[in-house]
């Protein structure tokens, strides 16, 4: 611009580099706002119209944001013009599927104060998921799943944290930590080796139960939550909207970390984007669900019954069930449980038969008495038999036999009201924890 005489103006109005960019007023492109909402109708007096409109597009150029992360117990927002330049070194489209746009994100360092996690080249990389524009009530509910349960994520490391959000060209846009895979991927990947030891069984078995207690803390069942509702009158407990289902519990929703501080190989709960949050009123009459996975959803999903919190027990124990098929006969067994899931439909004559044979772990049966027809469900006869299978293999230790016990006689309950609670679920598998240490 050539201007460089009118940097002592700046200074003397107290304008930095913190206040920009600034926007012109309605009325007046001498006056203008800066980023601290303040009014100023001084700086600009004495210059030129073209030189304006000069500094009002170049300081887009130069103004590049800095992203505040994870210094407090909020989430920062920031709503950004579209002509602002983002520090972005690298932006690779990883996914577009039912979970949204997912971007792998490499910042500049200078430009976030971030030092969690690093890739093993140094590098902090995260994972950006956008969200259309039109669909600003899916991203509500999910930062407002998010934000519910961020108050306690920093003591639970095994659900997922989002580190800011922000707005761009029309755009939304959730920001967490770049994981180095899912689940799924974790167990095909051919470098992972689970040779038995008791080194790795407590590792199976102490991340299966962090997966649980993150899914208790979306459900208001913590320790910390339990607690602070004691704490209150009758009316408070009814009114407060602590009590979450998650909704689409699967291994593709279940990050994993190779490497995460002082852990190796974590795994996180995360996609929160089903999640609802209900009062104590409320929680037992949500009728359905918004969506889900056909092989996880429960028995309650096709009955056409109330949809509670141990819905997400249920498609937990079918991933416990999955993850300990792994653990013991590899991915060969995994593919071979699924298949006997898939053609289990023909031991009952009154089974219902969907028009596509499906991997799910239950069946629906038509009953009929006293001229009254109604539909109920039945665990495949092939889970059962699975479970019987995994606990005479030799890899089957005691500690292992007992989670299955977990699993098929608290969590793969066909009746919602007979299920256990995802608190009882985290005691149980804490008590086959501490036998091992």
């Amino acid at each position: 611009m050539g201007q460089l005489d009118h940097i002592d103006a700046f200074i003397g109005e107290n304008i930095c580099d913190g206040h920009l960019p600034i926007q012109y007023t309605e009325r007046d492109n001498r006056v203008f706002v800066d980023r601290a909402s303040q009014h100023n109708e001084t700086l600009f007096r004495s210059w030129e119209r073209f030189h304006i409109d000069q500094f009002h597009n170049y300081q887009n150029v130069f103004f590049v944001p800095f992203f505040d992360i994870g210094t407090g117990f909020g989430i920062n927002s920031y709503d950004f013009e579209s002509d602002i330049r983002l520090p972005w070194k690298e932006h690779e489209l990883k996914t577009n599927g039912g979970n949204g746009v997912i971007y792998r994100l490499l910042m500049h360092p200078s430009h976030h104060n971030f030092k969690e996690t690093r890739s093993s080249d140094g590098s902090i990389y995260f994972a950006v998921k956008e969200v259309d524009a039109v669909d600003r009530l899916s991203y509500k509910q999910e930062l407002k799943a998010l934000e519910r349960s961020g108050a306690y994520v920093k003591q639970e490391k095994h659900l997922i944290k989002l580190l800011f959000t922000y707005q761009y060209r029309g755009r939304l846009y959730l920001v967490f930590e770049w994981a180095d895979g899912n689940l799924m991927e974790f167990w095909q990947n051919p470098l992972v080796h689970l040779e038995p030891s008791l080194t790795r069984e407590k590792w199976a078995i102490e991340q299966c139960w962090g997966i649980a207690n993150a899914i208790a803390l979306i459900h208001g069942l913590s320790r910390l939550q339990k607690s602070e509702r004691c704490s209150m009158s009758e009316s408070e407990r009814d009114a407060y909207s602590s009590w979450g289902r998650h909704g689409d519990i699967k291994p593709n929703n279940i990050l994993w970390f190779s490497s995460y501080g002082d852990d190796r190989n974590l795994l996180v709960v995360s996609d929160l984007g089903l999640t609802r949050y209900h009062s104590a009123a409320t929680k037992s009459l949500v009728s359905r669900i918004d969506g889900c996975t056909p092989t996880y959803r429960a028995p309650e999903f096709d009955l056409h019954e109330p949809i509670t919190p141990t819905y997400d027990v249920w498609s937990l124990g079918c991933v416990y069930i999955e993850f300990f098929t792994w653990y013991v006969e590899g991915m060969e067994g995994f593919m071979e449980f699924e298949d006997a899931r898939t053609n289990d439909y023909y031991e009952f004559e009154d089974v219902c038969l969907p028009e596509v044979l499906e991997d799910n772990y239950f069946v629906i049966l038509q009953a009929e008495s006293a001229g009254r027809r109604w539909r109920h469900a039945r665990l495949k006869s092939s889970v059962t038999e699975w479970l019987d299978r995994l606990r005479r293999n030799r890899r089957c230790t005691t500690a292992i036999s007992e989670f299955l016990d977990i699993i098929e006689q608290k969590m793969l309950v066909i009746d919602a009201k007979d299920r256990s609670h995802m608190d009882t679920i985290t005691s149980e598998i804490a008590g086959v924890y501490e036998k091992l240490r």
